[in-house]
């Protein structure tokens, strides 16, 4: 007998992979082949993402599109998911209308697309890697408000590092610095219809869109979902070194390998990037949110007490 769980969820995993592909392009697509409504389109893609994630994600992770921006005024171009803490967010902004989140609070972006060629491919993954450079500004206070479990202490983190002092501040969870630590930065995905990779291993492709450094490794895509082709997060190796599923890219300052998941009628794919956001979303820091660093200085006058 099949676990319920595992009933429920892939019967989810099928309802959206229906609606991504057949519902949408039923709805939005006329008798001639020709898109009808490109932004509605879009949108209703948008979601049926976030209402896919709202189903395995706690009820305090919020979802919304709009703009990433932090206290030094800089915002990142619009992204098509923006996954918040619901509780820690000010609500500034009603949720209807609500398009710029605080950089403390955001875990998560994602891009939502199509039928992707591979130049669309490597041009939403860059856009990605723009997107997450808002966290290199520190946050007020770098010591997170969530939960947090990483054992900073473990060898493979720090393999490369041999300065004692520099790896002593790496293994205190207010050292900010998220090139090298992974959960101080945001989660992004990609999820999209199709790939076209012609004769190409996927792999292959998705290794040659990035440079060979382990410099920019930290901004690189957390997951990519194609809902025909399957999907790729990372490795890395236990204490025993197998391989087993690390879902950022890079661990400290080593280097991971690409994970791929073979599409299924069953959604065997959607549910190891499920499976994997909700991990990887669960182990991100966010940072107290204070109102005084984004409205700068007051007029004061002070006196001495009576």
């Amino acid at each position: 007998m099949k676990n319920v769980i595992d009933i429920l969820a892939r019967r989810k995993a099928r309802e959206f992979m229906c609606k991504y592909t057949e519902d949408s392009r039923g709805i939005f697509v006329d008798g001639n082949g020709k898109l009808i409504h490109k932004s509605e389109f879009g949108e209703y893609r948008e979601r049926i993402v976030k209402e896919l994630l709202s189903c395995f994600l706690p009820t305090y992770y919020k979802f919304g599109e709009g703009f990433i921006v932090d206290r030094s005024n800089e915002r990142t171009t619009q992204c098509d998911v923006v996954i918040y803490n619901g509780i820690e967010t000010p609500r500034i902004e009603t949720d209807d209308l609500r398009r710029f989140y605080p950089i403390e609070t955001v875990y998560s972006i994602g891009e939502v697309k199509s039928k992707l060629s591979k130049t669309q491919l490597k041009e939403a993954l860059l856009k990605l890697m723009e997107v997450k450079k808002i966290r290199n500004n520190e946050p007020v206070s770098t010591m997170p408000i969530n939960p947090f479990n990483e054992d900073l202490t473990h060898e493979k983190r720090h393999l490369e590092i041999s300065e004692p002092e520099y790896r002593n501040k790496c293994e205190t969870i207010t050292f900010w610095n998220p090139s090298f630590n992974e959960f101080q930065n945001v989660v992004s995905f990609l999820v999209c219809e199709s790939i076209n990779f012609g004769d190409e291993d996927i792999l292959d492709v998705i290794a040659d869109i990035y440079p060979p450094s382990i410099a920019d490794a930290s901004r690189r895509h957390n997951f990519i979902l194609s809902i025909e082709d399957g999907f790729i997060s990372y490795n890395t190796s236990d204490d025993n070194d197998k391989l087993v599923p690390y879902n950022f890219p890079n661990r400290g300052e080593i280097a991971t390998s690409y994970r791929f998941v073979e599409p299924s009628d069953e959604g065997d794919h959607i549910l190891a990037f499920l499976s994997s956001l909700v991990d990887a979303v669960s182990k991100n820091c966010i940072y107290k949110f204070d109102i005084c660093s984004y409205v700068g200085s007051f007029k004061e006058k002070n006196a001495p007490m009576r």
